[in-house]
């Protein structure tokens, strides 16, 4: 629910106009995926079409309701939430609440209510920020970009603990003998390939569902599937 009149400054009337459906981008033109959560369809649109105008592959809901389901779809979890506060049925902050700690994905809430107990409370479900009513698009963006980096640095040094893991057991025991040369990157890629067998295996072969239990782009794991000689 964000102010219209503010958006004018920022968003030429052609936004709020309906929006076809986003067409397919290639993976490395990708700078994010975000999901748009506002009961206001104007501005929602507005919203998404600025978005996806600046690259981003952007979904919308109406509702917590909705916005629940493209979440646990089973399809590629967004890197960014854009949450409004008010919502059919539930505040955004009830919508936080509901969903696993920590956080699958950043989430970045707007308020027009401008409450400092409602940033305290988004902070503390682990809302990466939170907007202050009335906001235009070019306050927004920054903030998805700081959010889409930040998401994505996590998603990598997840995938580097789960890889490490999987390695450590492997590793011989620290009797002052050095690996050979290539030996520990050869362990590492073995590991890696057990890991991605093993998560390939468990979603019969689904790579978008392997990608997002991995928290990896599926762009990224074809690629690492790639360089492994899995594909």
């Amino acid at each position: 629910m964000f102010n219209t009149a503010v958006m004018e400054n920022t968003v030429s009337p052609e936004l709020n106009e309906p929006t076809s459906e986003q067409q397919p981008l290639a993976e490395d033109s990708i700078r994010g995926r975000v999901l748009v959560v506002d009961d206001e369809p104007a501005v929602r649109r507005g919203i998404c079409r600025a978005l996806r105008m600046d690259g981003y592959v952007v979904t919308e809901a109406r509702s917590g309701d909705e916005a629940w389901d493209i979440l646990t779809n089973g399809r590629l979890l967004p890197d960014v939430m854009v949450l409004d506060l008010v919502l059919p049925n539930e505040t955004g902050l009830a919508f936080l609440a509901r969903l696993p700690q920590p956080l699958p994905l950043a989430v970045i809430l707007v308020s027009g209510q401008g409450k400092i107990p409602h940033a305290v409370e988004a902070l503390r479900l682990g809302a990466s920020d939170f907007l202050e009513k009335p906001v235009g698009i070019d306050e927004l963006r920054p903030a998805v970009e700081r959010a889409v980096a930040s998401r994505r640095a996590q998603k990598a040094r997840s995938w580097e603990e789960t890889v490490t893991h999987a390695v450590t057991p492997a590793l011989p025991a620290p009797t002052g003998a050095r690996l050979r040369k290539g030996s520990y990157q050869s362990l590492i890629d073995d590991s890696e390939r057990h890991v991605l067998r093993s998560t390939l295996d468990l979603c019969q072969g689904n790579v978008a569902a392997a990608a997002r239990m991995l928290h990896l782009d599926r762009g990224n794991l074809f690629r690492r599937l790639k360089r492994l000689g899995m594909r």
